[in-house]
């Protein structure tokens, strides 16, 4: 099948598609739109290409949370009784101005940051209520400089790695020690990655006073948290997709199947559900890239129901062991925790990488590939 150019700009109409949806009061109305939004959506991961297969990996994955988003705020749930935490008036009572105000927030909330139905533990915490633009604006760009650094010297390991190169070798074949390294390495450029546009984009939004310094809570957690895999998932790991996996989660287990929260079932179809939206978003990301190969290499799916399986048996030990998080334990929850992903992670991405993965890495001026190869210029 010969795939067509993905439009310019599609995926930014249907986003304007779920602003007016959700304006809408009518329910009926945002079923139809959802319904064109899925079929747009459907055109373009099935019909479509970026050009480019490691481009097309990141696009697909995008308009895969877009379309979960759609069916949160459109289908799955009325969100005229969402409110934020300071609103008095009914939503259904503002005015088409400040309704539309209230779309905006709803939309660009992904945590539930300031809403009544923000998850009562925020990981990490707010920012303080009170801290100063300017204070906030200076500490978030030293912040995004220190993750540039930290992000471009990644880069160039990956860049000369041959273990992360299209025509390479797989991210097992260099021995355990360096399978850890690479391991943390692949985790360390997507956390730079991600934490460097986020807070470049938390300062601009401030500075620009769109919104509030208490708006921005950093967008991975302590890693001192990650000493179970649940507490890497719910705690350290970023917490942008929490919302659509947890209302899905929330939908299949409390309205579908009508299980009491609390339960052993319940919790378990819940996490379940969730890690299955996960896997979807990025298997979906894998159609892009792999196609005609999909069934033969796509690993998603798996790796994220095996983080689920992983995590209910993590808790029934210790449930009955009475296991509390002493020191020792904790050092050793680090342990197992990162051999878990050591082991698991590379079977999943080395497809991706000799598919070109690391095609789209780089920048146009690095110091350090520079310091390493005498040339600024870093691409794959």
């Amino acid at each position: 099948m010969t795939l067509k150019p993905l439009p310019v700009g599609l995926q930014a109409f249907i986003h304007v598609f779920i602003f007016f949806g959700v304006i809408s009061r009518s329910r009926g109305m945002r079923a139809v739109i959802f319904l064109l939004i899925l079929a747009t959506s459907l055109f373009m991961i099935l019909f479509t290409t970026t050009g480019k297969d490691s481009s097309d990996i990141v696009t697909w994955s995008l308009i895969t949370s877009t379309l979960l988003q759609a069916s949160d705020v459109l289908l799955i749930n009325n969100v005229d009784e969402l409110r934020l935490v300071e609103q008095k008036t009914p939503t259904t009572d503002l005015s088409l101005v400040q309704r539309c105000k209230w779309v905006f927030r709803l939309l660009t909330s992904p945590r539930a940051i300031g809403w009544t139905h923000e998850p009562r533990h925020a990981f990490p915490p707010h920012p303080p209520a009170n801290q100063r633009r300017l204070g906030f604006i200076a500490k978030q760009l030293l912040s995004a400089f220190a993750y540039f650094v930290i992000l471009d010297t990644v880069h160039t390991w990956i860049i000369l790695s041959p273990v992360f190169q299209r025509k390479g070798v797989d991210l097992q074949s260099d021995g355990y020690p360096m399978r850890l390294v690479n391991t943390a390495l692949h985790a360390a450029h997507i956390w730079s990655y991600m934490s460097f546009g986020y807070t470049l984009a938390s300062a601009a939004a401030v500075a620009l006073r769109i919104t509030e310094p208490s708006n921005w809570p950093a967008i991975y957690g302590r890693w001192s948290d990650a000493y179970t895999l649940r507490r890497f998932w719910g705690r350290t790991w970023h917490q942008v997709f929490r919302r659509v996996v947890s209302t899905h989660g929330d939908f299949v287990t409390y309205r579908i199947l009508k299980l009491r929260k609390g339960t052993f079932l319940a919790d378990n179809i819940h996490r379940y559900t969730a890690f299955l939206v996960s896997g979807i978003i990025h298997a979906v990301g894998e159609y892009g890239m792999f196609r005609d190969e999909f069934w033969e290499k796509s690993g998603a799916i798996r790796f994220f129901l095996l983080q689920a399986t992983a995590i209910c048996i993590e808790q029934e030990i210790s449930k009955a062991f009475r296991l509390k998080p002493t020191p020792w334990l904790r050092r050793l929850g680090f342990v197992w925790t990162f051999v878990w992903f050591v082991h698991t992670l590379p079977p999943w991405m080395n497809p991706q990488f000799r598919h070109g993965m690391a095609d789209n890495y780089g920048f146009p001026f690095s110091v350090s590939h520079r310091l390493v190869t005498g040339q600024w210029d870093l691409v794959a």
